[in-house]
């Protein structure tokens, strides 16, 4: 009798221990699957918004002249980043990903002398209000 209670405790563990593997990834794939849905869907803001272009145009231009954005654009574009800094917050997108998808344009923006003579105009003390950005610029090691 005692026999049949000591296979049946380690049957039920074993049964316990698979059922925690199975669930453990359920909720690895349906993380991976909701980050591939929340990429796509800023990408796709990201590449049709035309307020965000507007400042990914003026960053790829090299002569000093040209259409700058103004400050919505700008403000729309640093909000973008913001909203990512949210999602890296609550580990719903990677920081590699931020960076190797999105990031270029942030850091020209910071490094280039033409980036930063348009952060001057939007205003340093409306820049340190985005907190999230911050955030951003610390895990991408921007400026």
């Amino acid at each position: 009798m005692e026999f049949i209670q000591t296979v049946a405790n380690c049957f039920l563990a074993a049964m316990a221990i698979l059922a925690g593997a199975i669930s453990y990834y359920e909720y690895i794939t349906h993380k991976r699957k909701d980050e591939k849905e929340l990429f796509s869907r800023l990408n796709m803001h990201y590449e049709k918004n035309s307020d965000i272009q507007a400042v990914i145009m003026y960053l790829r231009k090299q002569e000093p002249y040209g259409d700058e954005p103004d400050l919505y654009q700008l403000e729309i574009f640093l909000r973008f980043f913001e909203e990512l800094g949210l999602y890296i917050k609550d580990k719903s997108i990677s920081v590699d990903k931020v960076d190797i998808f999105f990031s270029y344009y942030l850091r020209e923006l910071y490094e280039k002398e033409r980036g930063k003579n348009l952060l001057l105009k939007f205003g340093h003390e409306q820049e340190q209000k985005l907190e999230l950005l911050q955030d951003v610029k610390k895990a991408l090691n921007i400026e």
